[in-house]
């Protein structure tokens, strides 16, 4: 419903009613609530109706859409309040429902009745249209312009920017706002631009000339300089003249450029051949080196097969192979030789690559080689001099080892044997020493010619290195062959040798080696040959010996042991170690075993077990052993003085001291020499030993009883003693052998044996001692069979005297 009002009420006549109707501009007055009071025909039109028809409508329900009747409310209100004049645009729906656009002022109007709001219309439809239509061109322009790749600068003839797209702020780092700021000359360009040049270039360009030039650009924000390249061009715009510059990064093209530029200089400088081949063969290109190499110019194979440089040196089945695996791999290399342009063969080393596309076509062939022609003329310089002694021309040790593996190879295949001839001149080095090296070398020559007379063709001699030279003897049915080669060998050595007014005179000592008799592989043929050589030096030079295992194990240990057994008592290179013995019931140490090592003084410590053999071969143990009895004396002593004064250290006495030495009178002058008492030195003895003669045993071990020794019966179980027989030695410890102890406590035979021993022992009143303890439940289990002392690595491994006192001994 509307609401009735009267225009005269608000002092209006007809007169100025006439006059607002002949207004083309909608007009009408409203109350604060909305309600049109006043409305021309104007105003009546838009909506299609007469003014009295609106008279008494509210104003705000002819408004459709809700976001504008509110802005319009809003705008009234503030309009009212604060006694202003509003201009505003308001769209609302016409009589036809189109939309019409009109730009509204509205001012407040005080009558003695109240306060109105009188507000006059503009329709602004067309306007409006136009307007949004630029809106949409210009966005279509921006979409346009931002989608290019490269930076937009729009400008004018003074360089000042007017408008740029994201292209350019992506480039250069910059906002729109900043980027409208900066200048061209100084902000966008490297150092050094000339501000003077770019606008002669724009005065040219708003003339109508367009421009295509490379520049250094610059980034403002962190002054990184990069190349570009630019395009300038006149525009008009709204009548002005422009310039309209594009900008594209071409870094990543100069980065190529030089590439291409480096990659083109390699090409010509590689001191390698470069061929290339489009993909059915033909020469594109070729470089310097290639026709320096093959002597062909580039008009002369460009267009042309590289067949034209084949050697025939190769098969068809070398190149199907070769081609085959271009172009399943993609790459070959290998050896080929090929012919240069005056028809000389050449080997070269040749690479081949091909080259495909993106879509993985094939397109190209590369191919680079090199020259080996030098350097298969100084493989053979160096095959002489790698191969072959250059003093006497026999083949060296290198290639004598050679040839022993393709001996080996072809006895191996055809079951057959040959011979190793190791041999060495005894007194070359004296001769070398005292009349020089040119007396030696050219002795040498002579000794290489008559070994070159002795064997056949098909066998080889060898300079292996100084006076030492070998022999291959091939296909041997035999040995007695070799034994007539040796004898020939000293024989023609034995001649004299006549040099420079001197008349000399040297033997040889040879040693001899079978395959596969002696060895089946090349290191053991030599070192058993060298063994051998060394056995026939051993028993008096000028001799020749034949290999055998136990000869050479035991010349080995002889010479090696023996020759430094003789100074090392000289030397004090004996040293004894001490390994604690520990009463079971206390835990408490009562004692030591002294034994000795060899302090070597370059192989270090010395097992007893590769020493003492020897020693008692040579009857070197006799002064061993004496040594040994003075110095644990000696050491006895010593602690008795920091108050050991119940401490037993046990000695092993050897067989042969035992047997053969006046071993009572021996430890009694020790003992009394030092002053300790004889009841603190154990000596031990083996089972076997004093089984060897009993009677005397037992005659000897009483007169050491009765000066106060101790005496044990050391490795016990492992002899054949009989209980008759051991109650008549008198005994005071019996030591179970460390081969028990090492199985008893998984083995119930060796348990057994165990706890018989220490029966066995107790019964005759003897204490029972178990060496080679190394756990704890071997301890426990000796504990629980009544065993009275131990040693063994649980406690401690054997250690020095000084050691042992320091960590056992200390008060």
């Amino acid at each position: 419903m509307g609401k009735d009002f009267d225009a005269n009420f608000f002092g209006v006549g007809v007169f100025l009613k006439s006059i607002l109707d002949t207004s083309p501009l909608p007009i009408f007055v409203k109350d604060k609530e909305g309600y049109l009071l006043l409305v021309n025909r104007a105003y009546a039109r838009v909506f299609g109706r007469r003014p009295d028809e609106l008279i008494g409508q509210n104003d705000y329900d002819l408004i459709e859409d809700p976001q504008m009747r509110a802005l319009v409310q809003r705008s009234d209100t503030l309009a009212l309040r604060e006694n202003k004049e509003i201009v505003e645009e308001v769209n609302i729906k016409d009589k036809e429902g189109k939309l019409r656009y009109f730009q509204t002022v509205k001012k407040p109007l005080r009558i003695e009745n109240g306060i109105f709001l009188l507000s006059i219309a503009q329709d602004i439809t067309e306007l409006k249209k136009a307007h949004l239509a630029l809106e949409k061109s210009e966005k279509k322009l921006r979409v346009i312009l931002d989608s290019v790749y490269d930076a937009i600068f729009i400008h004018d003839a003074e360089g000042r920017i007017l408008d740029v797209n994201a292209r350019m702020l992506e480039m250069y780092g910059v906002d729109r706002k900043e980027a409208l700021k900066l200048s061209i000359a100084k902000d966008y360009s490297a150092p050094g631009a000339s501000e003077e040049k770019l606008k002669r270039m724009w005065q040219e360009v708003i003339k109508g000339k367009k421009m295509l030039f490379e520049w250094q650009a610059k980034r403002p924000g962190d002054g990184v300089v990069f190349p570009v390249e630019v395009f300038l061009r006149r525009i008009d715009i709204s009548d002005q003249d422009c310039i309209l510059a594009t900008v594209r990064d071409i870094s990543e093209r100069k980065k190529n450029e030089e590439q291409l530029r480096l990659a083109a200089k390699v090409f010509e400088s590689k001191s390698e051949g470069i061929v290339i081949t489009d993909a059915e063969g033909t020469i594109l290109h070729v470089n310097d080196a290639f026709c320096q190499i093959t002597g062909y110019t580039r008009d002369e194979v460009i267009g042309k097969n590289p067949r034209i440089m084949k050697s025939d040196r190769h098969d068809e089945e070398f190149y199907k192979q070769m081609w085959q695996d271009i172009l399943t791999k993609g790459f070959w290399q290998g050896e080929v030789w090929d012919r240069r342009k005056d028809g000389e063969i050449y080997p070269k080393w040749l690479s081949i690559s091909a080259v495909k596309d993106d879509q993985g076509n094939l397109t190209h062939f590369v191919a680079i080689f090199s020259d080996l022609t030098a350097i298969k003329q100084s493989e053979e310089k160096l095959e002489l001099l790698a191969h072959y002694d250059f003093l006497t021309g026999l083949p060296n040790r290198l290639l004598f080892n050679d040839r022993l593996r393709q001996a080996i190879l072809r006895a191996r295949r055809n079951q057959a044997r040959f011979g190793l001839i190791y041999l060495d001149l005894d007194g070359f080095k004296l001769i070398n020493d005292s009349l020089g090296h040119i007396i030696g070398d050219q002795m040498l020559k002579i000794v290489g010619q008559r070994l070159k007379k002795i064997i056949r063709e098909t066998d080889t001699i060898a300079r292996l290195g100084g006076d030492e030279f070998g022999l291959i003897i091939t296909d041997i049915r035999e040995p007695s062959i070799l034994a007539s080669i040796a004898q020939k060998i000293k024989e023609a050595i034995s001649e004299p040798f006549c040099i420079r007014g001197y008349e000399l005179f040297i033997t040889v000592s040879i040693g001899i080696t079978i395959y596969p008799d002696d060895g089946r592989d090349e290191v053991t043929l030599m070192q058993n040959a060298d063994s051998a050589m060394y056995q026939a030096k051993a028993e008096g030079k000028n001799n020749y010996n034949f290999f055998s295992s136990k000869l050479h194990k035991k010349v080995q240990r002889r010479l090696s042991i023996q020759n430094e057994l003789q100074h090392a008592l000289k030397k004090n290179q004996f040293v004894l170690f001490y390994q604690p013995k520990v009463e079971i019931k206390t835990r408490k140490i009562v004692g030591a075993e002294a034994l000795i090592r060899w302090q070597h003084p370059i192989q270090g410590l010395v097992s007893p077990d590769e020493f003492i053999p020897v020693a008692e071969e040579t009857g070197l143990i006799y002064e061993i052993g004496q040594w040994v009895i003075n110095d644990v004396c000696s050491t006895l002593k010593r602690w008795q003085a920091r108050g050991q004064n119940d401490f037993h250290v046990a000695v092993n006495l050897s067989a042969q001291h035992f047997w053969f030495g006046d071993i009572t009178r021996e430890v009694h002058e020790a003992v009394k020499r030092e002053g300790i008492s004889p009841k603190f030195l154990e000596l031990e003895l083996t089972e076997s030993m004093i089984m060897r003669d009993v009677k005397k045993s037992v005659q000897i071990l009483n007169q050491l009883k009765a000066i106060g020794f101790k005496i044990a019966v050391d490795d016990f179980g492992t002899g054949y003693s009989s209980l008759a027989y051991l109650k008549r030695f008198p005994l005071d410890l019996l030591k179970i052998d460390r081969s028990f102890i090492e199985e008893f406590t998984s083995s119930e035979d060796a348990q057994v044996i165990v706890k018989t021993i220490i029966f066995l022992g107790h019964s005759l009143g003897l204490k029972v001692i178990a060496e080679g303890v190394e756990t704890e439940e071997q301890l426990r289990m000796l504990e629980e069979f009544g065993c009275d002392q131990v040693q063994g690595y649980l406690f401690s491994p054997p250690i020095p005297a000084e050691e042992f006192e320091a960590k056992f001994l200390s008060v």
